[in-house]
């Protein structure tokens, strides 16, 4: 699953592979971030997610979700085709179970949603060649 309004310079094989060998129900990819972009909303703690809450983030969350996870299909077969649901919300309840995989990244993610975002990522595609 990915956010829309983002791009993101990563491998995406690499997450593939991260969710396959995790043998966790999901996986959601983090930057080091410590309210940098946005609030931090990820307890990452010696190679394991201890938390994700987006409503309530907490001082010990350095991490923000990066935009980009895998999820099993089995994990949506509680909701009807026309029901909503927040994804927040599953993550949450993934995370206080040690059901979600971290996938700490290093590259900041660029949100194009916006037209400032989409300045930055312009300047981005400018000065590299490579995104990966």
């Amino acid at each position: 699953m990915l956010y829309g309004d983002s791009f993101l310079p990563i491998n995406f094989s690499k997450v593939e592979e991260k969710f396959t060998t995790s043998l966790k129900p999901a996986l959601m990819t983090i930057l080091r971030n410590a309210d940098q972009w946005d609030k931090s909303n990820v307890s990452y703690v010696g190679g394991e997610l201890i938390k994700y809450d987006k409503e309530f983030p907490s001082p010990d969350m350095a991490y923000i979700d990066y935009g980009l996870g895998v999820l099993s299909k089995k994990l949506f077969d509680a909701y009807g085709q026309e029901e909503p649901f927040d994804l927040s919300q599953i993550y949450k309840n993934l995370s206080l179970n040690s059901d979600l995989e971290g996938y700490p990244v290093d590259n900041r993610f660029y949100e194009i949603g916006s037209h400032q975002g989409l300045k930055e990522t312009t300047h981005y595609f400018l000065n590299k060649r490579e995104y990966v």
